[in-house]
């Protein structure tokens, strides 16, 4: 049994991927949305086609379950508790950022398989409460300790890519270095990738050479030009999820995204100008 908590679109695509595969689904969400999913179900267009579940709605986790997290970062303070409250099987966080490993291990005591891993996939959720997959990658990476566990086994046999990657920072800083990157540039300069990184040559390679080292120093060895280089191959009008969230005046993961950077800086007595002016200037709007 798997409880999947945080249905929206992350957390829908691998809620209904399960789902099809014939696994038994409860997705946790707060009351609109539970309500919402209770009675239209859980809607995925994907290059596949279009996909319609209806899997069980909760507002908790089921008991003993496999529970899969993927709401982000700001909301687990609020739901840690009901996840340990259910005595889960194993949990697997998909947040963004790294910040949040030393909370959900303390959150739960109790349960000894707890991992944080990540997600590459490009997934939205419309107004009208379907999930709109564009592109068909779903690739899901956990640590080497979650090889064996029901989740990895079942995400695999529902057709999401899982790939093993190392520890929990690892696995947590391959996909930082880059989306951390991502989400200051856009946020810092108000712009896509591509106009963010024109605006002021040299500028984002240097903050991204900053990201490495900070990177380097938490356990994965990183190379800035390579930061870069996936960066420079996104499409140009590609935005950041948290550009999206500061543009629309909701909560948003600038702490874990960027505050949190300059703090390892500080930690690893690592020189990062660059990063602190755009964590400020980003700052600055949040406070105006």
């Amino acid at each position: 049994m798997f409880s999947i908590v945080g249905p929206g679109a992350i957390g829908g695509v691998l809620a209904s991927a399960l789902q099809r595969s014939g696994a038994n689904v409860t997705v946790v969400a707060r009351p609109a949305s539970a309500e919402r999913i209770a009675s239209y179900g859980v809607t995925v267009i994907d290059p596949e086609g279009t996909h319609h579940t209806k899997p069980a709605v909760s507002g908790v986790p089921a008991d003993g379950s496999s529970v899969i997290v993927a709401t982000k970062a700001f909301a687990l303070a609020d739901i840690l508790p009901a996840i340990a409250a259910a005595n889960p099987r194993e949990v697997l966080f998909l947040q963004n950022g790294v910040s949040h490993l030393p909370l959900v291990h303390a959150a739960l005591p109790n349960c000894d398989r707890v991992a944080c891993g990540a997600i590459k996939i490009v997934a939205t959720r419309g107004e009208d409460g379907v999930i709109r997959q564009p592109f068909p990658m779903r690739l899901v990476e956990v640590p080497d300790l979650a090889a064996e566990w029901a989740i990895t086994q079942g995400l695999t046999a529902a057709g999401v890519d899982t790939a093993l990657g190392g520890t929990e920072s690892q696995v947590g800083w391959r996909k930082f270095r880059f989306l951390g990157a991502l989400a200051l540039a856009t946020s810092w300069r108000d712009a896509p990738i591509g106009p963010a990184m024109d605006a002021e040559p040299g500028v984002i390679e240097a903050m991204v050479a900053e990201i490495a080292q900070i990177a380097t120093a938490e356990g994965l060895p990183s190379d800035a030009k390579e930061i870069v280089a996936q960066l420079r191959a996104l499409n140009p009008e590609a935005p950041s999820s948290l550009w999206n969230d500061i543009k629309a005046g909701g909560p948003n993961e600038f702490d874990e995204l960027g505050r949190y950077l300059v703090e390892l800086a500080h930690r690893h007595e690592i020189s990062a100008p660059t990063i602190t002016r755009a964590v400020d200037a980003i700052g600055a709007r949040l406070s105006a």
